[in-house]
């Protein structure tokens, strides 16, 4: 606990530090129009490194003055929150503690009439707390039981997508460039007391692609239908949340975010489910598949042109095709949107696949949703595992087992512990995470080598990989799903 009151003063960075009780505040003043640390700066937060480190929480906020527009305004004092964070990653502080905000010009503490005023303004504020904090994560940590939340390093977890707006307007926010879009209608969000937010609007979104960015996240794979528990399939799934000046809002009453969604991977007969509080899945819509019979389009030269239907959802897509009598050639997929009487069209290069755009879904709450196809276990066997490594010495802090079967896309969490349920005749690979950190695997080929049986205890031999697979991107080519 920091108890001392302290202030600092350096020129030319200005930086005036104060600190007391549980928490710790320190202010970095800038040039205008600039976001760069400066020496003077990394020498002071090198002072309070330790006490960086150490914080469970630390919320980095940029200002600026009034000069130039709010967007401008917004995008720089994002921008100076930045340089503080990356320098601080880069100086040990765990990135998983650190969020970042843009408050532009809206929180002056300075008269912007006057240079001092300005000077004053142009500022990044650094709030390390010690205290239970729950805006520390944008995504909310799920949990394996009710007394263990698994913390992970970040690199085995995807990145969080950022992306500020002003909530008294409407927004339509891109995502990533495959086409993800979210259309945000003006004032669609409240804070605690229920007031409507009008100060900028902090959003993570966060893509879960493959089993790979699923493998830790802790998140839920399975799904009660009608009193049987299958599985998902992941055509895509996603969380999505938001803060503003730090603290938690949420979705307006009877008020919903769309969300056009490019779907991670190629699935039939998929619906949009969203977790709810009690780690379960509820269906929000049925996404239905729209089955139409290939048309004659015309002819080009001595080709006859085709359509095909190749969308689900909201809009009619048709997959343009020419038949030279011999074989059948795919040129361009067409997406027509009956709302807007509009038409897309899209080159395809031979061999390449469009991902397929879900439209128009709809989004009450924050939280995670799921467009998923849903399957039953084939050769269902549940064992009792016992986890021993290389060199024949067992595995007894083992913190989270992870369950992927490549045949689908999705990853099932186990307490290493307790018993696991999976398909003989699965591509099976299991991945334990340990309490000291070390990730153990055996692969497919070597699952395929054990002789199962239902209900027995099972000795499984791990090869520790923590060094080759220590991010999701290398897990995933791993796995082979890039």
């Amino acid at each position: 606990m920091l108890t001392q009151l302290r202030s600092i003063c350096l020129i030319p960075a200005m930086l005036c530090l104060m600190a007391s009780g549980y928490a710790q505040t320190q202010i970095l003043h800038f040039g205008s129009n600039e976001y760069a640390l400066t020496p003077e700066m990394q020498s002071a937060l090198n002072k309070d490194l330790e006490a960086f480190k150490q914080a469970p929480n630390i919320s980095i906020t940029g200002h600026t003055d009034a000069d130039g527009s709010d967007g401008y305004n917004l995008a720089l004092g994002e921008k100076r929150a930045t340089s503080v964070k990356a320098y601080l990653i880069s100086m040990g502080v765990d990135a998983r503690n650190i969020e970042i905000y843009s408050s532009g010009e809206s929180k002056p503490l300075g008269d912007n009439q006057t240079a001092e005023g300005k000077e004053a303004n142009r500022r990044v504020e650094v709030v390390a707390n010690w205290v239970a904090n729950p805006e520390k994560n944008l995504i909310k940590p799920m949990l394996i039981d009710d007394k263990t939340s698994i913390q992970v390093p970040q690199a085995l977890l995807p990145s969080p997508i950022y992306k500020t707006i002003d909530p008294t307007k409407a927004n339509d926010v891109p995502i990533g460039d495959k086409g993800t879009v979210l259309h945000i209608p003006a004032n669609a969000f409240v804070d605690a007391q229920g007031n409507v937010v009008k100060d900028h609007v902090k959003l993570a979104f966060t893509e879960y692609k493959n089993a790979a960015d699923m493998a830790f996240s802790e998140i839920s794979m399975t799904y009660q239908n009608d009193g049987e528990e299958m599985r998902f399939n992941s055509a895509g799934m996603f969380s999505l949340y938001g803060t503003s000046n730090g603290k938690d809002i949420t979705i307006r009453d009877n008020t919903e975010i769309n969300v056009d969604y490019a779907l991670a991977t190629q699935q039939h007969d998929i619906a949009f489910y969203g977790l709810q509080n009690n780690d379960t899945w509820e269906l929000v819509e049925n996404i239905a598949e729209m089955n139409v019979d290939t048309l004659v389009f015309g002819l080009q030269g001595d080709s006859l042109v085709l359509l095909d239907s190749t969308r689900k959802h909201s809009d009619y897509g048709f997959r343009l095709r020419r038949f030279n009598g011999e074989k059948i050639e795919e040129e361009d997929i067409i997406l027509w949107d009956p709302k807007t009487s509009s038409q897309m069209i899209r080159g395809v290069d031979a061999g390449h696949q469009y991902p397929d755009i879900v439209r128009g879904l709809s989004v009450g709450d924050f939280g995670v949703y799921n467009c998923d196809q849903i399957y039953r276990i084939g050769k269902s066997i549940t064992i009792n595992p016992v986890f021993v490594d290389e060199h024949g010495q067992k595995i007894s802090d083992g913190n989270i087992l992870s369950l992927i079967d490549l045949n689908y896309n999705g990853a099932f969490s186990f307490d290493p512990n307790a018993y696991i349920t999976l398909d003989a005749n699965g591509r099976n690979v299991l991945l334990l995470f340990t309490k000291s950190n070390k990730l153990y695997l055996i692969s497919e080929s070597e699952m395929k080598e054990q002789k199962l049986n239902n209900n027995v205890s099972h000795t499984f031999t791990m090869k520790n990989v923590t060094e080759q697979l220590n991010s999701t991107e290398k897990l995933s080519e791993y796995l082979g799903l890039n």
